[in-house]
C-alpha cells in the first residue's frame, strides 16, 4: 500500500479506511465493474492470442464469527479469467458461487471480446 500512496502523492492518513472501501464497492452494480474492466483493458495494445484460466477459492478460512454475523453462506468461489497472452491484460472475468462447467463459462467469457 505504501507504493500506491507514494505514486498518488498522498499521505497514509488521507486514504479511506479499508471497511469504507469495501462497503462502497459492494454498492456498485456489475455493469459498472464490467465498464471499468473494459476501459482499463482498452488502455493496452493487446495481442491476438487470449487465454482462459479457471481456479477455485475455498472460504473455509473465513472466521465463524464473521460468517454468523453477516449471514455468510458462500463456501467457495470459482473464477474464470480471460487474459491477453502478450500483455497479461485481464480482458474479462467471471466469478460464480456455483461450480459451472469450464466449457460453459469459457464460452461466456470469450463471447465478451468476440464483438470487438
Amino acid at each position: 500500500m505504501h507504493d500506491i500512496v507514494e505514486k498518488l502523492n498522498l499521505a497514509q492518513s488521507e486514504l479511506p479506511d479499508f471497511t469504507t472501501v469495501c462497503a462502497w464497492k459492494q454498492q456498485l452494480k456489475m455493469a459498472v465493474w464490467r465498464t471499468l474492466l473494459r476501459l482499463s483493458a482498452d488502455l493496452y495494445d493487446v495481442g491476438d492470442v487470449p487465454a482462459i484460466d479457471a481456479t477455485g477459492f475455498d472460504r473455509h478460512s473465513a472466521s465463524r464469527h464473521y460468517a454468523n454475523r453477516t449471514d455468510y453462506t458462500c463456501r467457495s468461489v470459482k473464477t474464470t479469467v480471460l487474459v491477453d497472452c502478450e500483455t497479461s491484460t485481464v480482458l474479462d472475468i467471471h466469478c460464480s458461487t456455483k461450480q459451472p462447467h469450464d466449457t460453459h463459462v469459457g464460452w461466456q467469457v470469450s463471447r465478451g471480446i468476440s464483438t470487438d
